[in-house]
């Protein structure tokens, strides 16, 4: 599971959960371009499944190096 935290001009939060990695990443790209966000960032969930993300970073935030 991947959670990705979408992170708004003044201070909102909003946090969405996707099942793959793809569907993830296509959803952080298309919201990086919206003027209203001033980042993203994902997650892996649960921890235990951490492993290095198949991309390094959104359009305008560093995710995984």
């Amino acid at each position: 599971m991947f959670q990705v935290t979408v992170h708004y001009v003044g201070g909102k939060k909003e946090a969405f959960e996707f099942a793959d990695v793809d569907t993830a990443r296509d959803f952080m790209r298309a919201r990086d371009k919206s003027d209203r966000v001033a980042f993203t960032t994902v997650s892996i969930w649960p921890r235990h499944e951490s492993h290095r993300l198949p991309f390094a970073r959104s359009a305008s935030h560093p995710v995984a190096e």
